[in-house]
């Protein structure tokens, strides 16, 4: 793979620069580093699109060690493991996503690694275990879900999987889930409001394709754990698993897997021809009826047209929405697998939970609100401490009613704890 090959220069260089990485094993064998390109999302799914980045996470087996030289006299200079695959991964993600005069392989997304944008580009087996343990968060638990070993230590990758195992996939029957996602569908539809996003948004709209994807996610999350035949990363096939196993009946299964390979195609088209990186339908009508006969709709005219994608497309999405709705019903009584009712709350912060206080700024507001669910800059708020942060919300909005400044009691209350 493109992947595979660019690992194989950039390690070639790396190691004629710094030799070879080697560590100390608990049974005191010396041992070389291992590293591993694991693909993330529609790469770990094998469901790239046309216009798709490539979301990836590095990881290396241990970083206690140094490099060594081939001899003392090979000129090569020793550094950490740390250093060597930081410099490693960097040279690679440089050499797969940087522009040149013939263009680039992929471009390169890794905000899915521990820490996002704030972590190290790369990490030790340790350090994963130790974070995703200790900070990891239901996002991660989907997202790691997705993920395969793409270019490197297949070894390694699958000592990381077996680490994983028991974070991604709980013991028990997890119906906590249901929440989490719910929560999380509600921020992809505020923020498609807040922005402004065209309405039918082919990959978070509603009944669109990330829909798809939570539903099937979201019974993978809730028995994988105990059914391992349900552990898939592709979409389509994570869907036929569910339908055999008798988790969806045949006319979801039919009805999503129509919908998903609709949403699919349209997505490739809209990108192939209005532009790489959008996934909404286009508004003017000419364009839309071109869409329409690249999808293979026929037509007399372009209101003909016009009018046949649109049904595809409200019919498709409407069946997603339905089944996605019933999956995540708000009401007790609604049963999933075995006879056990939930409530779905919605847990975000937003200025519209702020309406019923009379604070000054809602801006400054949601900072301190903030600072009290996720804590001070560089912490990691745990999934327990944020259930817990939303629990005693209202009281806490509650006591800024009754005070005569809610911003100042607000900005008073993080101070206290912060103290």
């Amino acid at each position: 793979s493109s992947l595979q090959v660019a690992y194989d220069y950039a390690a070639e260089k790396m190691k004629g620069k710094y030799g070879i990485p080697y560590y100390k094993t608990d049974n005191k064998e010396i041992k070389e580093v291992e590293f591993a390109i694991l693909g993330m999302g529609k790469l770990g799914g094998l469901e790239l699109n046309y216009s798709s980045d490539i979301d990836l996470i590095y990881i290396y087996t241990s970083s206690n060690g140094e490099t060594q030289g081939a001899d003392d006299c090979s000129g090569t200079i020793s550094i950490s493991s740390h250093e060597y695959f930081t410099k490693l991964a960097v040279l690679l993600t440089k050499t797969i996503d940087e522009i040149t005069p013939n263009g680039n392989v992929f471009r390169v997304d890794l905000d899915l690694r521990p820490e996002g944008t704030s972590g190290q580009i790369a990490n030790s087996l340790e350090s994963c275990e130790i974070y995703y343990q200790s900070w990891g968060r239901l996002w991660e638990r989907q997202a790691l879900m997705k993920a395969r070993v793409s270019a490197g230590s297949e070894v390694l990758g699958k000592t990381f999987f077996d680490m994983m195992e028991p974070f991604i996939y709980r013991k028990s029957i997890d119906y906590t889930v249901v929440k989490e996602i719910t929560g999380m569908k509600e921020k992809i539809n505020e923020s498609i409001q807040k922005k402004k996003l065209n309405v039918r948004n082919i990959k978070l709209g509603k009944g669109g394709i990330r829909e798809v994807e939570f539903t099937v996610q979201a019974y993978q999350l809730i028995f994988g754990g105990r059914e391992k035949n349900i552990r898939r990363a592709n979409t389509l096939e994570g869907l036929n698993d569910l339908y055999k196993l008798n988790y969806i009946k045949k006319s979801e299964h039919q009805q999503l897997k129509e919908a998903y390979v609709f949403l699919r195609n349209i997505e490739n088209r809209v990108q192939i021809s209005f532009g790489l990186q959008t996934h909404d339908l286009p508004e003017d009508k000419f364009l839309l009826a071109v869409l329409a006969l690249k999808m293979n709709i026929e037509g007399d005219s372009i209101e003909e047209l016009n009018n046949k994608l649109n049904d595809e497309f409200t019919r498709h999405t409407q069946t997603v929405s339905n089944i996605f709705s019933a999956l995540f019903k708000k009401e007790k009584g609604r049963e999933l697998g075995n006879n056990i009712s939930k409530i779905v709350e919605i847990k975000s912060l937003n200025e519209r939970i702020l309406k019923r206080v009379p604070f000054q700024s809602n801006k400054n507001a949601l900072r301190f609100l903030k600072i009290l669910r996720d804590g001070p800059k560089f912490s990691h708020p745990t999934e327990k401490s944020i259930n817990n942060f939303y629990k005693i919300l209202p009281k806490i909005l509650d006591g800024c009613c009754e005070a005569p400044m809610p911003n100042s009691a607000l900005e008073n209350l993080v101070k206290f704890i912060e103290s």
